[in-house]
């Protein structure tokens, strides 16, 4: 077959898993995906396999005997046009299978030509940039329809001689018919399959009656259809072949044992991501983890539930654990990512043993000064985490890793926040409405009524920012009333940290949620009677260590 494992279009398009491959009497586990697929390899591959039978109807397109060229893109009334992003468009930064550009304007992208490259490849995940110039083919009446979309300037019509000299696009044309025998009649585009699994597209389909249209993904085959596609020869090649049976043959004499997909070289681990991590809703293909990491994804457990196919297009989510497969160097340089929380003891990193006790003592030189009130725990933490590193307890670039940026920036956003609250008065407000409500019922009544607000608030608002927030009104609530804020400022820090009741409210709740299968309502079961039980003790606890009044 003479091509590497990303050109086949196995993982993309059939959703096939190669986690091996046998050449000869060697077996090349986790291959590379730059790797050469040759005559006569069995790859052992995860997924479902009747996927390729599913398929053979490909073979069944005929392809027509005349050679056509860019004449053929303007029979029809069909025309070409230049498209051009405007500096201003709110396309830019997506790519043309998000914005459903065939489907909404009724065209095909032909290229893109950026900064004088063409790009006509693998269009449909291309990342669009503003100043990006389309070439787009359809009729006359939807070319019409562009004029008047602030996103893109006006397009600027071509003539045949024009596209030759601008554009290489001869060869990625070619003519195909579909037979009264063919498995394709009766379904769509979206049902074929065709543009998923193989980098083609269809410009136009001629009907029998001699109808000619740019079908949609929900227009379906009917007999002796002609389709005029683009792609290249090498894609376009599969179609000539019986179907993908005539290029992968199921082989039934080999028995695969599963233990041979691990060795000293190769291996599966299973991470999580970290809540703060990657966006939510995010792909693998987005992220272009195979191409990145170099690894594998076999399986996505969440909810209690594990996930084996079309896992290239499945948004993920925070709490998700990944099983992974791969060369054990990579999967161990995984579990150095930020991004990524390796629950398979042996790819996590080695601790430091000989470290342990340097790190324990210069802990507790940390909190003895802040304990005995010798020092602010902001510069006796400061300190320690310099004589961590200078002691080589962490290194530079550890140290920055772990380094909480988002809760940082999201402090340093809140604190003025904060102020605002309190010299705008908005503090003063919200403080009068707890006192005119809870003020009749005295100082454990307020007490009562803070900690409940910051419990419920602690379930949907990061703790940092709550305590920022609640901290004004608490202590113009207790300057109204006359009584000590110390009370009800500890109670607010106690009630803040007590997130029981949501997966999002901390990220050890996030973390626990899929590896342990939990529902948002399993945290409701133990949050709330914990939640309970931490009010009843500060309620009793807190008045005696600060009282309420003097």
């Amino acid at each position: 077959m003479d091509k590497t494992l990303a050109q086949s279009r196995l993982g993309s398009g059939l959703d096939l898993k190669v986690v091996g491959i046998t050449r000869g009497k060697q077996t090349l586990l986790a291959p590379d995906i730059n790797e050469t697929i040759q005559p006569n390899d069995v790859l052992i591959v995860e997924g479902r396999v009747n996927r390729v039978q599913e398929l053979n109807h490909w073979g069944q397109l005929l392809i027509e005997t005349k050679t056509i060229g860019v004449d053929d893109l303007f029979a029809h009334g069909m025309q070409v046009a230049e498209l051009q992003l405007s500096p201003n468009t709110v396309y830019a930064d997506q790519t043309l299978s998000k914005i459903g550009f065939r489907n909404r304007f009724g065209l095909n992208v032909l290229a893109i030509q950026r900064k004088g490259h063409q790009i006509d490849e693998n269009l449909k995940v291309q990342s669009l940039k503003a100043a990006d110039i389309l070439l787009v083919h359809g009729p006359a009446e939807q070319m019409k329809t562009l004029k008047n979309d602030t996103n893109f300037l006006p397009p600027k019509q071509l003539i045949p001689d024009m596209l030759r000299s601008n554009y290489l696009l001869d060869k990625r044309l070619r003519q195909l018919r579909a037979p009264k025998t063919s498995k394709l009649i009766g379904l769509n585009l979206k049902e074929s399959r065709l543009g998923d699994a193989v980098d083609i597209q269809i410009l136009y389909i001629v009907r029998q009656n001699g109808n000619a249209f740019v079908p949609t993904s929900n227009d379906s085959f009917e007999p002796e259809d002609r389709l005029v596609v683009s792609g290249s020869s090498d894609m376009i090649s599969i179609l000539q072949m019986q179907g993908l049976e005539g290029v992968f043959v199921e082989d039934q004499s080999h028995h695969l044992d599963l233990s041979m997909l691990e060795d000293d070289h190769v291996g599966l681990i299973e991470v999580m991501l970290s809540p703060h991590s990657v966006p939510s809703d995010i792909t693998l293909g987005q992220m272009n983890f195979r191409e990145k990491y170099g690894l594998t994804v076999l399986s996505i457990w969440r909810k209690g539930r594990a996930y084996r196919s079309r896992l290239r297009n499945m948004p993920l989510q925070l709490g998700d654990a990944l099983l992974l497969y791969g060369p054990w160097k990579k999967l161990i340089a995984l579990g150095r990512e930020p991004d990524f929380l390796v629950l398979t003891e042996i790819a996590q990193e080695v601790p430091r043993e000989e470290k342990s006790k340097l790190a324990l003592i210069i802990m507790i030189a940390v909190l003895l000064p802040v304990i005995l009130g010798w020092l602010p725990i902001y510069i006796a933490v400061v300190i320690g985490a310099a004589f961590m590193v200078l002691t080589k307890c962490l290194t530079m670039e550890e140290a920055y890793r772990y380094i909480e940026w988002k809760a940082v920036f999201l402090i340093a956003g809140m604190l003025p926040l904060g102020t605002a609250l309190d010299k705008s008065g908005a503090a003063r407000l919200l403080a009068e409405s707890v006192v005119s409500l809870l003020g009749p019922l005295g100082p454990y009544g307020v007490l009562f009524g803070l900690l409940v607000i910051t419990f419920i608030a602690t379930s949907i608002i990061p703790t940092a920012a709550l305590v920022v927030l609640m901290v004004p009104i608490a202590l113009e609530t207790s300057a109204g009333l006359g009584i000590s804020p110390h009370a009800l400022m500890m109670g607010i820090a106690m009630a803040a940290s007590s997130s029981f009741t949501s997966p999002i409210s901390h990220p050890a709740n996030v973390l626990v949620m899929g590896p342990g299968g939990y529902r948002f309502t399993d945290y409701l079961k133990v949050g709330f009677p914990l939640t309970l039980i931490v009010l009843l003790v500060l309620m009793l606890i807190l008045p005696i260590f600060w009282p309420l009044t003097s």
